[in-house]
């Protein structure tokens, strides 16, 4: 893993190498949620890459995150993230502003995660640095949940309320709801094989994933609106830089 890294590092000239894992996940609970809640990483900043067009739209999972010594010490060191409850992130969209060329590429060769082994861990826990609200503006995070909401969370409610007759789908607009939502739900089936390699263990939980997708988002979204008070069950905020 840390060859990968520092190769990688070296190949592609970057400052900042960040690895996206294969994620373990034991209980079919976890199985059912965790793509779901990684999708919404997907739908926002699409697939891992070099160098986002925005420095704002850059993503780094700490679990795996090579930083050029130099670089990080004149940006301040790790106290730039003192405050945040996604620090991983704001480090990486911080160095990246300040002219860094960064990197997250997909991994999953290279290192295995267990992160929440059941479905309710996964739900108390992660959505606590999905949303990413101490890395992102108040206008981003917004307009994230625009999207989550229209493109993940509704196409399934919205089909199954037409099939059931909440919604009169003969007329002109009908015919329009459906396709627009069918051609989501069909992106949705799709990014779930485009995945699939990012989990060491799938079955029938995984591929009914999607049907996660409407809860995942509310959650994240709710997450976006409060700052979290807790870390890691310890109910105290993160410390501020000294």
């Amino acid at each position: 893993m840390v060859g990968g890294a520092v190769a990688a590092a070296r190949r592609l000239a970057l400052d900042v190498v960040s690895l996206a894992p294969r994620i373990v996940a034991p209980g079919a609970g976890a199985r059912w949620l965790q793509p779901a809640f990684l999708a919404t990483l997907v739908y926002r900043f699409g697939p891992p890459g070099v160098d986002a067009p925005d420095p704002d739209r850059a993503m780094a999972n700490g679990q795996c995150l090579l930083i050029r010594r130099d670089v990080l010490e004149r940006a301040g060191g790790y106290g730039i993230a003192a405050r945040s409850y996604c620090d991983d992130v704001r480090i990486v969209r911080h160095l990246a502003a300040s002219g860094a060329r960064v990197g997250f590429l997909d991994a999953p060769r290279l290192l295995d995660v267990e992160m929440y082994p059941t479905g309710r861990e996964t739900w108390r826990a992660w959505p606590r640095s999905l949303n990413l609200r101490d890395a992102s503006s108040a206008r981003w995070r917004w307009l994230d949940a625009v999207l989550l909401i229209l493109a993940q969370a509704l196409p399934i409610p919205i089909l199954l309320g037409l099939a059931l007759g909440v919604f009169d789908g003969r007329r002109g607009w009908g015919l329009a709801l459906v396709a627009v939502n069918a051609a989501l739900i069909t992106v949705r089936v799709l990014l779930a094989a485009a995945t699939a390699h990012s989990f060491a263990r799938r079955g029938l939980a995984y591929w009914l994933s999607p049907l996660a997708d409407a809860a995942a988002v509310l959650r994240v979204v709710e997450t976006m609106a409060r700052r979290p008070r807790e870390w890691r069950g310890e109910p105290r905020p993160v410390a501020a830089a000294s």
